[in-house]
């Protein structure tokens, strides 16, 4: 179960340089108001972006978004016994004497990738991990990098640390802004050089810091590196990515449809043509050629056939499917219909500014299952005694607290009854 619904963060300058250097970006006025109060960061998204080092590093089971997403609960055995959620925020377990560094770099990872969504009105669609290069010549690179709002690419350094007081800037986490300052110079010549294996046009450096007094905001430090000269096109990279993420997501959702087919096309296409934008507008078509028939359906529920054929929520229109989570409970994965609808109109304009309304609520769950795929989950009697014929196999249903990601997805546990 996630431990609780949100992790409250205090973002602050590293020091009035670089709240000068950061005032002249176009995103300032942003930075300004995140660096004035606090921010409350979905667990749920916290803990995805905990796993992101696992695509980075192409690990099995973590390569595209939907399987990282399906993962999430995998994140909180990184932190368990190291650090505690205290209904507030998160902070150092009480008996833990220091942190490991991987937990730190993870922690920090996940906290500065939320910060930088913010700034730039990003979802978890937009980030496309670097791959670290190998070898004695190996050329220094930032840790992610996006296309942020179709308008610049940018990339992040993050950090994380530890403190008594992570209100002050200790030595451990001076130690952080000079590791990122001196990358910073490194990129900066590879730049002069016309070496800079991913070039961006802005360049930010953060470090999350934690310490062990329960109720204290995690406090993040912002600061400022260099920019260099953007290459590229920051909208069609932008474009690309988010269709990857749709192509991703709807494997996971409907893998065998064919809209998951589809759209792997359109993803392919795009990223072969000089100005994908050529596509703007034209939908999807099925194998024949022939147009996908997508009409909303009376009544509530999902809005498409696709849907209504899937588990979904009942009362809502978001659809998906169950998969086994553990001996009580199902995860229910799912993707908000709103999105669907956008990725079969293929409406380029719509789908880079979507961002969906985040939260968390109790939600019933019609889980509609093939007749094989019913059996193989094992589920408890009373479900198996109750459970409905529907054309595409059998349904019953479940209630538990799903979460609404800002990038369209739909996901959480369904608890089993007893037997």
């Amino acid at each position: 179960m996630i431990p609780q619904s949100s992790v409250r963060l205090s973002v602050r300058y590293w020091d009035d340089n670089h709240k000068k250097l950061l005032g002249k970006y176009l995103t300032a006025g942003t930075i300004n108001q995140l660096v004035t109060g606090t921010i409350e960061i979905p667990t749920a998204e916290l803990l995805t972006y905990l796993l992101f080092y696992k695509k980075r590093a192409n690990a099995s089971g973590y390569e595209s978004y939907g399987q990282i997403r399906q993962r999430a609960g995998n994140a909180l055995p990184l932190v368990d016994g190291l650090l505690r959620f205290d209904g507030q925020s998160i902070h150092t377990a009480p008996d833990v004497t220091t942190l490991p560094d991987p937990t730190k770099e993870r922690v920090g990872e996940a906290i500065g990738l939320s910060v930088i969504s913010r700034i730039h009105g990003l979802t978890d669609a937009d980030w496309t991990p670097i791959p670290e290069e190998r070898g004695g010549k190996r050329r220094k690179t930032f840790d992610y990098e996006i296309a942020s709002d179709g308008k610049t690419f940018v990339q992040l350094e993050a950090k994380g640390s530890e403190a008594g007081d992570n209100r002050t800037q200790t030595d451990n986490v001076k130690q952080q802004r000079y590791r990122i300052q001196n990358k910073k110079k490194k990129l900066r010549k590879l730049a002069a050089a016309g070496d800079d294996p991913h070039p961006a046009a802005l360049r930010y450096g953060t470090i999350a810091v934690l310490d062990p007094v329960a109720g204290r905001d995690v406090r993040c430090w912002i600061l400022d590196p260099p920019s260099d000269d953007a290459v590229g096109d920051p909208r069609r990279g932008r474009l690309v990515r988010r269709m990857r993420f749709l192509a991703d997501w709807i494997r996971v959702v409907a893998a065998r449809s064919h809209l998951a087919l589809a759209i792997v096309n359109r993803e392919q296409e795009l990223r072969s043509l000089e100005d994908p934008f050529e596509l703007d507008g034209v939908p999807l078509v099925r194998a024949s050629g022939e147009r996908f028939d997508y009409q909303p359906q009376l009544g509530g529920g999902p809005h498409s056939s696709l849907m209504q054929s899937r588990s979904h929520v009942t009362d809502g229109p978001a659809g998906g499917q169950v998969v086994r989570d553990s001996e009580s409970s199902l995860l229910f994965l799912g993707i908000q219909e709103e999105l669907l609808a956008l990725a079969y109109e293929q409406a380029f304009k719509s789908i880079l500014a979507y961002r969906a309304e985040q939260g968390s609520q109790m939600e019933t769950v019609e889980c509609v299952l093939s007749r094989t795929r019913f059996d193989r989950l094992r589920l408890p009697r009373s479900i198996v005694e109750s459970a409905r014929k529907v054309s595409d196999g059998l349904s019953f249903e479940l209630e538990g607290r799903l979460y609404y990601s800002a990038s369209g997805l739909v996901f959480g546990r369904l608890p089993l009854p007893p037997e």
